[in-house]
């Protein structure tokens, strides 16, 4: 008896196996396959300056950019807070309400590089 509960125990764990081997052969072969960006912060537009906060160095640098008239989308890819293709006042006012905590349209980068609209509180 105890020796067919071993054999049956074998059998069950040599079919996870082959199912899981299954499984990932077939997810490698896959073009499509899911391969996440993993960066540890998430992107979000209005964060002007590139680093990990948004404040008033943001508005600093948003400002700069409309004096200047040109904005170098390389070097601040993420200064368009409106994501209208432009920097302009309208920026540098959702950038203020995001750090006083208001009521407004905010734009992220999720996982899979795709732009996500959210309403911010």
């Amino acid at each position: 008896m105890e020796e067919k509960k071993m054999f049956g125990a074998i059998a069950v764990v040599a079919v996870i196996l082959v199912a899981a081997f299954c499984g990932v052969t077939l997810m490698k072969d896959d073009k499509d396959a899911y391969e996440a960006k993993v960066t540890g912060n998430v992107p979000v537009f209005g964060n002007a300056n590139n680093d990990d906060y948004i404040d008033s160095h943001d508005i600093d640098q948003l400002n700069a950019i409309i004096d200047d008239g040109s904005w170098d989308k390389t070097a601040y890819p993420y200064a368009d807070a409106n994501q209208d293709g432009k920097i302009d006042s309208a920026d540098v006012d959702i950038v203020n309400k995001i750090i006083s905590g208001q009521n407004c349209n905010l734009y992220y980068v999720d996982i899979y590089d795709d732009v996500v609209k959210v309403s911010y509180l």
